[in-house]
């Protein structure tokens, strides 16, 4: 396999935090969202191309370290149930706006770690965000992964770092199993993401890193 089959691409997939939890976060009588603990699991699928850009520095026998590598592409989860989305302030209602089954929009992360180019195995690190459709906003995480079985296989982690719109009210993290095809520098993870956390908290900013990689997308 060539260097290009072997670089990383670390994706990680919460769509299932800010959209699981919008099926509990309505709008009350007062016009106010509430906080909603979420816990779900769902499968994703995301395809992504690494962009120019990416450093390899050899760091021992077979081993490089791997630097500012940016991922751009598409995700999409199948829910495990109908949500509703959050009403206008002041309607009273959720409800009303209608539901949706599944989710899907664009990411761009950006990631640096070590990669052993005889056997795939790898530890990164990163910044991500996700822009979810539905006017949901912007979603930033920070994450972990480690990789396997030739790069192949691949669990990992995730926080929530701030957002936009709906998107700024969600906390929590989770982790992530996933089995990766590459061609070329393009490849696509199927897998299954577990989060927990809540809904409905006062909105968080992103960080300076997550606007930089925001208005690359």
């Amino acid at each position: 396999m060539n260097r290009n089959g072997r670089r990383r691409l670390v994706l990680v997939v919460a769509s299932a935090l800010i959209l699981g939890g919008c099926g509990a976060y309505g709008v009350g009588g007062s016009g106010s969202p509430s906080v909603t603990k979420v816990k779900v699991t769902a499968p994703f699928t995301e395809t992504g191309t690494v962009q120019p850009g990416t450093t390899f520095t050899p760091s021992g026998p077979g081993t490089v370290t791997v630097g500012n590598q940016v991922v751009e592409g598409q995700f999409s989860s199948k829910l495990p149930s109908k949500i509703t989305l959050p009403g206008k302030k002041g309607t009273g209602s959720a409800a009303a706006v209608g539901g949706i089954r599944s989710v899907s929009g664009r990411f761009i992360s950006r990631l640096a770690g070590s990669l052993n180019l005889l056997t795939g195995a790898g530890t990164f690190s990163g910044t991500k965000v996700m822009r979810l459709n539905g006017k949901l906003g912007d979603l930033c995480l920070t994450w972990t992964s480690n990789t396997t079985n030739g790069g192949n296989n691949e669990t990992g982690t995730f926080r929530v770092a701030g957002g936009t719109k709906v998107a700024a009210t969600a906390r929590g993290g989770g982790t992530y199993t996933a089995t990766k095809s590459q061609n070329g520098t393009t490849a696509t993870l199927t897998g299954t993401v577990k989060a927990s956390g809540k809904i409905g908290k006062p909105a968080k900013k992103p960080s300076a890193d997550c606007k930089a990689l925001a208005a690359q997308l």
